[in-house]
């Protein structure tokens, strides 16, 4: 959209957005509690349940369709390119393996959340930050704080993204230190102190809808009673008495952004117009066209201020937020999670687990028939029930018997069933899960057939990879950016990120993500190995074994001394053939020369 440039009109459109953006945030959080208390205790009302299939399932599902050690990027450029930028490339690759794996960035530590978190959420999303001067990223933990214009759209087609977040007041002081005017930092930081509640949220927000029943301690014919005082159920609750500050930040597309050079058609503030012109910079020149970017609005929302709205700060194409979502909608943005098939199962297996213990304590304790006893009340036929009781008999045909259920052939045989349903739902063979289908013989058979049911699990694992695809790139754009550490060619020559092409994209190399497709692929690469297809360098780095960095270096110097070796055995070869050349030059001479 076209942003008034009257910054008053600009910033009331701002704060009228942020307003519509919200509509459908209560529904969207209501609904991620609700799932995430299942997820967490198994049940619908907030209770313990005696085994939780959906944590199981989840957790099964993680594990198969991502592995954050094995993920292996590549850095590729578009072909017009040709082979200039390789040497350039591997260095990237490796550079944003470095950050990658890095504690202090926490990217794959992240993408691993993102991908636990969306098996019970709608849509999980990461979103990417500068931090210390260093690229980083952490999940949103409750998805619902991130809201769009328009549900019915894409995420590539949104107009604006609010992200709803608080800040401690420490924190929002150094936000404050952007702004040049002294006097409106005060005031702000002012403000900020005033307004600052405590970081918890309030008691019995994420509530289930049974525990806002009556509960009566001592119950009376005339159902008088005391209420006992209900809590929270739900696990994962985080308590802090901390003082923070709520703030909106709102991502809008701005189509008139920034002014583009006449000579680069790049931003001012493009590295090329910082950089001397013979270091490849040149000066800007106003061309009088503008490139549309996002503007990043954020909002004071005590007092729905302002207080800045600088075009994309993260000077990278997009916004920083990825998304993922394994069960997409069209025309609704946040999709289904896929816990919702299996929510019903879970309940349902709790039931029959719940009759299979009331059929144990029946058959252990059962109730007793007395024919010709004499009557007596409830506590005293109770001692008749316990270690000793003698029982009266007042008639030769009197007789006690225990009424026990009618025993099952298999008791948990539904339940079985129950977990069966719970896996085709999820699309995991059972053979995934660690057990065995009845008729297979072999093992290569159970592979062949687990890879044939895995379906489902295989296209969610590419979800995943598309995901890791999109934070990898933007995570590596963004570092090149702020790393001014130069990296060191294989000849000693020194450049740095921002000097190559930033329109690259890091692909999962052979979706080593998922260790569904890696166990597929390590047999792949030793085959291609054996037969030349592939370098030893190559080889080392798809197998991913122990010391993979100590194990390419030993390759490289290996690969070295064979080359030299080669060099030298030609060398050799070529003064052979020469020193026979000369000697059978030296016998025709000899020969043709009269005694």
């Amino acid at each position: 959209m076209e942003l008034p440039r009257n910054e008053t009109e600009r910033h009331a459109v701002y704060r009228n957005i942020i307003r519509e953006c919200e509509y459908g945030r209560q529904d969207r959080r209501e609904r991620f509690r609700r799932l995430k208390l299942l997820n967490l205790t198994g049940s619908d009302v907030g209770a313990r349940s005696r085994f939780n299939s959906l944590k199981e399932w989840s957790n099964l599902s993680t594990s198969l369709i991502y592995a954050s050690e094995n993920v292996r990027y590549g850095v590729s450029f578009p072909p017009y390119y040709g082979d200039a930028w390789d040497e350039e490339a591997r260095l990237a690759r490796e550079e944003l393996h470095r950050i990658w794996f890095s504690k202090e960035s926490a990217l794959a530590e992240t993408a691993g959340l993102a991908v636990q978190q969306a098996h019970h959420a709608d849509t999980s999303i990461a979103k990417l930050f500068v931090s210390q001067g260093r690229v980083m990223a952490d999940v949103i933990a409750d998805p619902s704080e991130v809201c769009v214009l328009d549900e019915h759209r894409r995420w590539g087609q949104q107009e604006a993204i609010v992200h709803y977040f608080t800040v401690s007041v420490p924190a929002f002081w150094r936000m404050l230190q952007g702004e040049p005017d002294e006097a409106r930092r005060n005031e702000l930081m002012r403000l900020a102190i005033d307004h600052a509640t405590p970081s918890s949220e309030a008691r019995g927000d994420a509530l289930p809808p049974t525990v806002s029943r009556i509960i009566l301690s001592s119950a009376s014919s005339t159902l008088v009673g005391n209420v006992t005082n209900t809590y929270d159920t739900a696990l994962a609750i985080p308590r802090s008495r901390d003082k923070v500050v709520s703030l909106a930040e709102l991502w809008i597309w701005d189509d008139r952004a920034a002014e583009m050079c006449g000579k680069c058609r790049e931003r001012k503030d493009y590295w090329r117009h910082h950089w001397p012109d013979n270091a490849g910079g040149h000066k800007w020149e106003a061309s009088g066209h503008y490139l549309p970017d996002w503007r990043v609005a954020t909002n004071f929302l005590a007092t729905e201020d302002i207080l800045w709205d600088p075009v994309n700060p993260l000077g990278i194409e997009g916004h920083p937020f990825f998304p993922l979502c394994y069960d997409p909608m069209p025309g609704y943005l946040w999709g289904v999670c896929p816990m919702e098939q299996q929510i019903a199962l879970q309940l349902e297996r709790e039931r029959q687990f719940a009759e299979l213990i009331l059929r144990n304590d029946l058959d252990v304790d059962p109730p007793m028939a007395m024919y010709g006893v004499p009557s007596s009340d409830g506590e005293r036929t109770k001692t008749y029930r316990k270690p000793g009781g003698d029982i009266p008999m007042s008639s030769p045909n009197a007789r006690v018997e225990p009424i026990r259920p009618t025993p099952l052939p298999d008791k948990f045989e539904f339940i079985r069933e129950i977990d069966g349903m719970q896996l085709r739902q999820a699309g995991i063979p059972r053979a995934m899960a660690g057990q065995t289908d009845p008729g297979v013989r072999s093992g290569e058979q159970a592979v062949a057939l687990a890879l044939l049911g895995a379906g489902p699990t295989m296209s969610r694992a590419m979800v995943v990879e598309d995901f890791l695809e999109s934070l990898g790139t933007a995570a590596l754009k963004l570092h090149r950016r702020l790393c001014d550490r130069p990296l060191v060619k294989a000849d000693g020559s020194r450049f740095l990120l921002q000097q190559m092409p930033g329109d690259f994209t890091a692909k999962v190399w052979a979706h080593s993500a998922s260790p569904i497709y890696t166990e597929q692929l390590k047999e792949i690469v030793l085959v291609a190995h054996a037969k030349g297809l592939i370098t030893d360098e190559a080889a080392l780095t798809f197998l991913n074994l122990p010391g993979t960095d100590a194990l390419l270096r030993d390759s490289k110097k290996l690969q070295a001394a064979k080359a030299e070796m080669a060099k030298k055995a030609v060398a050799t070869e070529e003064a052979e053939a020469q020193s026979k050349v000369t000697t059978a030059e030296a016998k025709l001479i000899q020969a043709k020369t009269p005694n």
